[in-house]
């Protein structure tokens, strides 16, 4: 599992999104959940694609197909991510991490942001990403709202500051 990931990363670094968002694609959500040792790698790997998704919308990003396809893939890994069933809680503890990264959460705030405060990107296509995206985190926290953990709690308030 950690090769696989670190080979996503790899691809990543290099602008090979494309081969990025098949390999992300075939990542096997359970093997994630019983290994602590890719969580950094992944939340990376959140962090790139939400820089990704900004460099989309303010047009930087000369392969948009490319981009879209590997943005597409992260929300998809994130809703399998989130609707992965488990009441193991080192496994949800992880499912947590990987969702509600403090970064990424104020990445996805900052870009909603961004799309609030302009018509341009009606109908423009990473707008089904981000709501992939956001689908996946509201899922985890309907399934997982008789947890109340502080963590989720923390993590939500700190981005809406």
């Amino acid at each position: 599992m950690q090769e696989q990931v670190l080979h996503i990363c790899e691809l990543v670094k290099q602008n090979k999104l494309n081969n990025a968002a098949d390999a992300l694609s075939a990542i096997n959500v359970d093997e994630v959940l019983c290994s602590l040792d890719v969580t950094a790698s992944l939340i990376s790997l959140e962090q790139n694609a939400c820089r990704l998704f900004k460099g989309c919308l303010k047009n930087t990003i000369e392969d948009d197909q490319s981009s879209f396809k590997y943005l597409e893939q992260m929300g998809l890994f994130n809703r399998r991510l989130a609707i992965a069933n488990t009441e193991d809680m080192k496994q949800i503890r992880i499912q947590n991490q990987l969702l509600f990264d403090r970064e990424v959460l104020q990445m996805l705030v900052n870009i909603v942001d961004t799309l609030l405060s302009t018509d341009h990107f009606h109908g423009h296509d990473s707008i089904l990403f981000l709501c992939t995206w956001l689908e996946a985190i509201g899922h985890f926290v309907h399934r997982h709202d008789n947890l109340a953990t502080e963590v989720l709690y923390i993590s939500i308030y700190s981005c809406s500051i």
